[in-house]
């Protein structure tokens, strides 16, 4: 990263929040903003790439992260990575749930040319006649597609579907593939396929290497590569003892991703920082602290009222 120290931004007193576009994490944050907002907090907001997120919210470009690397270094001296959540419990198996009567494969993604939608069709065209391949979603490559695949009746053409139903289908089908080309920072669909119970073969890209491990909780072939995909999806469907250790594996992987633990980390976070600060940091600061505090805590509520609502259901 190239940053230019002598340029250094003037910020704003109050609460300065730094979001990423497409962050599940960063979405939650939505509500806390608009809550901080409504009781007269002063809060500017940055955005990270996209000057458009969140919508509805007043937002600030943070151009090659200007305002996120020179603010405040001296309170935050450690980078800490904290890892993406996933409401887990939200895909988890539900007994009785009725199965599906064929095997069938399940993507989920717009339909452009980085998500590959054209390689698992081409990959899936030789699979045995007992093999569905369910696509989800739309995209500008959704007519050329379902033109080209019109004769192949084991395809089918879902279009956009609910959280519900998409939930439903990662739990039924045989396998969950992801054969993105690339440009995928985080493989958020891989824990939920996890947290399904459902194998996986996906791309071996960096994004979804931070979430699977090839041969460990999922297939990872390399990307564009049609003979690959294909091989990679037979193990799967030919060999029912390597897709249950994907599965059981995975499901412990994506324990891991649960809101609640992000919860715990953010909290952890937020103590070492005010117990490493409690003594010198300025009193101009205590107000952006008490205010990160009540994010932290806003966050650890959100992720137990989710789960407690999932154990009433």
């Amino acid at each position: 990263m190239t940053t230019n120290h002598s340029t250094v931004p003037v910020l704003p007193d109050g609460l300065v929040i730094v979001v990423k576009r497409e962050c599940e994490t960063c979405r939650m944050v939505v509500p806390v903003i608009a809550q901080l907002r409504g009781s007269g907090t002063t809060v500017t907001l940055y955005v990270q790439d996209d000057p458009s997120f969140p919508e509805g919210l007043n937002a600030t470009p943070d151009a090659d992260l200007a305002v996120s690397w020179h603010h405040d270094i001296e309170t935050v001296p450690t980078v800490m990575r904290v890892k993406n959540g996933v409401e887990i419990e939200r895909f988890a198996p539900i007994p009785n749930e009725p199965r599906a009567n064929r095997r069938a494969i399940f993507f989920c993604g717009r339909h452009e040319p980085r998500k590959g939608l054209e390689y698992l069709l081409k990959a899936h065209a030789t699979l045995p006649d007992d093999v569905d391949l369910w696509i989800a979603s739309d995209g500008p490559e959704t007519d050329r597609l379902k033109r080209e695949w019109a004769g192949d009746a084991r395809v089918q053409w879902l279009g956009r579907i609910s959280d519900a139903e998409k939930a439903s289908r990662l739990r039924q089908a045989a396998v969950f593939c992801a054969p993105s080309l690339g440009g995928e920072s985080f493989g958020v669909v891989l824990i939920e396929a996890m947290a399904a119970n459902t194998p996986i073969v996906a791309s071996s890209l960096d994004g979804y290497m931070n979430v699977a491990t090839n041969m460990i909780d999922a297939i990872l072939v390399e990307p564009a590569d049609i003979a690959a995909l294909e091989a990679g999806l037979r193990r799967i469907l030919d060999d029912p003892e390597l897709a249950a250790a994907l599965v059981e594996r995975g499901a412990r992987r994506a324990t891991e991703f649960s809101m609640k633990n992000l919860a715990l980390r953010y909290e952890e976070i937020y103590r070492r920082v005010l117990s490493s600060h409690s003594v010198r940091v300025a009193p101009v600061r205590h107000g952006r602290i008490r205010a990160w505090w009540s994010i932290a805590k806003r966050l650890r509520a959100l992720a137990s009222n989710s789960i407690r609502r999932m154990l009433v259901k």
